[in-house]
C-alpha cells in the first residue's frame, strides 16, 4: 500500500528506476516538494554527473527530462529524436501512480545507449526542442501582444479602402518582423494607394 504523499512516492518511483540505471552510478536527490495549483508535487533527479534525469511526479510521474552537460530534453522529444517514440512505454495511463516509473525504467533499458554512451542525439535532440519551444513562445508572445488582431484588422482596414489604418496597424505591431510576405505586399501597396489619394 502506497503513502499518498508525491515525496514518498517519488521515491519509491527512484527505486524501480534503479536497476535500469545500474552500473552508471546514478543516486536519487530530492530537489522540492510543495503545493502548487494542481495539488502537492515533488520534484527529484537522479544523477551521475555529467549526466541527470529530472523527474516531476503529482498524482503520477510527469515531466522527465534528460540532461547532458549543458543540453536537456523532455523524454517524449528525446524518444522521437531518436525515431522509437512508438516504441516506448512512457508516458501512458494507469491507474497506480507507480507505473509511470516502470514504463520509463523499460525505456531506459531498451533505449538508453545514447544516454549512457556519447550522448551526441541528445545533444541534437536538445538542441531542435529548444528552437521549437523558442518558436512556440514567440508565437504565444505575438498572439499576447494584440499583433495578431492587429493584423486582422489591418486586412479589413485594407479591403474597406481604410489605407491610413492599414498603415498604422501594420507599423506599429510590436513584432513587424514577423509580416508575412502578403501581408508586406498590402503595406506596401497601402503607402501607394495613399500617396496616391
Amino acid at each position: 500500500m502506497h503513502s499518498w504523499n508525491p515525496r514518498t512516492l517519488l521515491e519509491e518511483g527512484a527505486n524501480l528506476l534503479t536497476p535500469a540505471l545500474a552500473g552508471h552510478g546514478f543516486v536519487f536527490r530530492h530537489v522540492r516538494s510543495g503545493m502548487g495549483s494542481g495539488g502537492d508535487y515533488a520534484e527529484g533527479r537522479m544523477e551521475a554527473l555529467p549526466r541527470a534525469i529530472d523527474l516531476h511526479f503529482r498524482n503520477t510521474l510527469g515531466l522527465v527530462r534528460y540532461h547532458y552537460g549543458s543540453s536537456s530534453v523532455t523524454h517524449e522529444h528525446y524518444m522521437k529524436h531518436l525515431g522509437i517514440a512508438d516504441r516506448c512505454e512512457y508516458p501512458r495511463y494507469s491507474e497506480s501512480p507507480m507505473d509511470g516509473f516502470r514504463h520509463l525504467a523499460h525505456d531506459i533499458r531498451a533505449f538508453g545507449a545514447d544516454f549512457f554512451g556519447s550522448a551526441e542525439k541528445l545533444v541534437v535532440a536538445a538542441k531542435i526542442e529548444a528552437e521549437e519551444e523558442a518558436v512556440k513562445a514567440l508565437q504565444w508572445q505575438i498572439s499576447a501582444s494584440g499583433d495578431k488582431r492587429a493584423r486582422l484588422m489591418a486586412r479589413e482596414a485594407f479591403r474597406c479602402g481604410d489605407y491610413h489604418n492599414t498603415i498604422r496597424l501594420l507599423t506599429n505591431l510590436r513584432f513587424p518582423e514577423e509580416l508575412s510576405p502578403s501581408e508586406l505586399k498590402l503595406l506596401s501597396i497601402a503607402h501607394k494607394r495613399k500617396s496616391g489619394q
